[in-house]
């Protein structure tokens, strides 16, 4: 599964303690997350092509407006965690019925 991450354009509307806290213009992961998100989703349909079972979690937080982010990385709070451990286990769910 390819986690979420603050700097791929357009996953998050970020709340203003996310702006202050989370995203950083000058933060070193902004550069790789936007280089290599793209490359890695890519990458990620053609595992799952290939049969494997691959999920991108980049937009889990699209449509949740609230604090997720709780540093410049891409860590998360436990509201974030919450999310992404609930849309996890459905996932995982899915594929394991659909053996």
């Amino acid at each position: 599964m390819l986690q979420p991450n603050q700097y791929v354009p357009g996953s998050k509307r970020l709340s203003r303690e996310e702006k202050s806290l989370a995203h950083k213009e000058l933060s070193p992961y902004k550069v790789g997350v936007e280089a290599g998100y793209p490359f890695l989703q890519e990458k990620g349909k053609e595992l799952v092509l290939s049969g494997v079972r691959f999920h991108d979690l980049s937009q889990v937080f699209k449509n949740h407006h609230e604090t997720l982010y709780s540093d410049d990385c891409c860590h998360v709070n436990d509201a974030g965690s919450a999310i992404l451990g609930q849309a996890i286990g459905t996932l995982t769910v899915e594929d394991l019925e659909g053996q």
